[in-house]
């Protein structure tokens, strides 16, 4: 299976210049409280992540969240179905776009069970 996961520009990031004059890109799509503590090319990586897992799982991919995991991993947390073959085929699916999102940035980005959904109910 080949999935797309190139980040195709939208018009959802905005450019300004910080207090150091140096110019700046922040994206503006919403992947929780912890997604504007990564940095720009690890909220790029995580966006790449979310972009090729909507291809396959877009429920998964409107209700996921971002933020730092161990050992500068990046996690995205999603809200994993009860059905346990469907479980491992996400899993199974995500960690081989994860290795060629690896490979390509750098990044590990990793999918992680979602304990809560975005808006914060169960």
């Amino acid at each position: 299976m080949t999935v797309d996961t190139g980040l195709a520009m939208r018009n959802d990031f905005c450019v300004g210049t910080g207090n150091d004059g140096i110019m700046s890109v922040k994206l503006k799509e919403n992947y929780g409280p912890y997604f504007d503590f990564l940095s720009f090319p690890e909220q790029r990586a995580a966006e790449k992540f979310i972009e090729a897992m909507g291809q396959i799982y877009p429920e998964l991919a409107e209700a996921a969240t971002v933020g730092h995991g161990h050992e500068d991993a990046i996690y995205v947390y999603v809200p994993l179905p009860a059905d346990e073959d469907k479980e491992n085929e996400i899993y199974e699916t995500m960690a081989h776009i994860g290795t060629e999102l690896l490979l390509d940035t750098g990044f590990a980005v990793l999918l992680m069970p979602a304990r809560e959904s975005r808006d914060g109910g169960s």
